[in-house]
């Protein structure tokens, strides 16, 4: 399992310790059963040379843990301590982006704009760009939906509480 955790950090710098063992070895069994391909060995080679293969494997290791206002504190860090000091230097207008990474299935990009629109009382004096990226194409695809289930809004009814 050694060498499937080596690929894995080359192509994303996810690291998966001894201690992940258990949970290399089901996702990877996983993809070599919908591969069907039986043995490690084979596998790595089969995904080493094939893309959309080697995507699918990335794809199992995630975990796309997401919702509306995940970890609230940092929205008031934000807000409150890193835009402050970006415009600092800029003037009304100026493009301010801000990279949301990793962005799961996009709760985290959208709850950022929600956030500075509602917190940041300098949110319209700038041309505000948010973007958001995965690793995961799955979730991009989903991000890219914009439909979000009652789960996703629900956590956020609790956060801060």
């Amino acid at each position: 399992m050694g060498q499937v955790a080596k690929y894995l950090y080359r192509w994303t710098g996810m690291i998966f310790g001894e201690n992940k063992r258990y949970y290399i070895e089901r996702r990877i069994g996983d993809r070599m059963l919908h591969s069907q391909i039986g043995d490690v060995a084979a596998y790595l080679s089969f995904v080493v040379g094939n893309i959309g293969e080697r995507q699918a494997l990335i794809n199992a290791f995630t975990i796309n843990e997401s919702y509306f206002y995940r970890e609230e504190h940092q929205f008031k860090a934000l807000s409150a301590q890193i835009l402050p000091q970006i415009v600092r230097d800029k003037r009304p207008g100026d493009l301010v982006r801000i990279w949301s990474m990793p962005c799961s299935t996009g709760e985290e990009a959208y709850s950022i704009a929600i956030w500075l629109l509602e917190n940041w009382p300098l949110v319209d004096a700038y041309n505000i760009e948010i973007v958001g990226s995965d690793i995961d194409t799955h979730a991009l695809d989903r991000a890219r939906e914009g439909y979000y289930g009652a789960r996703a809004g629900a956590a956020a009814g609790s956060a801060g509480q």
